[in-house]
């Protein structure tokens, strides 16, 4: 009899089979979906049903390329010095539409000309996983906040990210495994904790009093919880 043990096993060796399996048929749907969206001779209530087609099919693509990244175990990565203001400005213009839809406010602090070395996607893989973890806690569409503050700390890059979701209430600094799959809020804290170890950084999850101690000063406004993680600023 097979054990749960030895599916874990089985299944952990076919991710890269059955990403791949998704991703065949998944691009076929986004390349047509592409195509009949600029089609002229489709009415506008059609043309909306292949646009929630297509936005679907990206974050099935983004899920892929986030279970790929964890996987990924990469002896010599391509660093490059990354200016965190341009890609923070990237980040917001590939995200307009859900920032719209959900009304969000975002407010950030970058500090100025502040350059790492760092791999260039996981930039924009960590900055999506921080965002959408915060839309999965969203169940409005009014008053939605992302706030976010990016500085120089001695030898390191800081990173506090907030927003006005309710807090997810963990044991320790930062979640387990079973406390990610509690929470219902994806499993975004699982490739975010990847990508800030592949860096070499450190990473925190705080709540309540722990993190309004660490970030009083920081925020103009008291928010419940956050991420807080570092990565060196240059790699040896």
């Amino acid at each position: 009899m097979i054990t749960k043990k030895d599916k874990e096993k089985i299944f952990g060796k076919a991710i890269p089979q059955l990403i791949h399996d998704i991703r065949n048929p998944l691009n076929i749907v986004i390349g047509f979906s592409s195509i009949l969206q600029i089609d002229e001779t489709i009415n506008d209530e059609i043309r909306s049903y292949i646009q929630n087609i297509l936005y679907s099919s990206f974050k099935i693509e983004e899920l892929l390329s986030n279970i790929d990244n964890y996987f990924l175990d990469e002896d010599n990565p391509s660093i490059e010095k990354l200016s965190f203001q341009q890609e923070w400005n990237r980040f917001l213009k590939l995200h307009t539409t859900d920032i719209n839809d959900k009304e969000i406010r975002i407010i950030s602090q970058i500090d100025e000309n502040l350059e790492a070395d760092f791999v260039k996607e996981k930039v924009s893989y960590l900055l999506n996983n921080l965002f959408s973890f915060s839309l999965k806690g969203m169940k409005r569409t009014t008053n939605n906040e992302i706030r976010i503050k990016i500085r120089k700390e001695e030898k390191n890059v800081v990173f506090y990210y907030t927003d006005s979701t309710s807090p997810v209430f963990i044991e320790g600094d930062y979640f387990t495994f079973q406390e990610i799959e509690n929470c219902k809020r994806g499993l975004y804290p699982l490739f975010i904790e990847k990508i800030v170890n592949d860096a070499n950084g450190n990473i925190k999850y705080l709540f309540g009093k722990r993190w309004n101690d660490l970030t009083e000063s920081l925020f103009s406004k008291k928010t419940d919880h956050g991420f807080i993680f570092s990565i060196p600023l240059f790699s040896d």
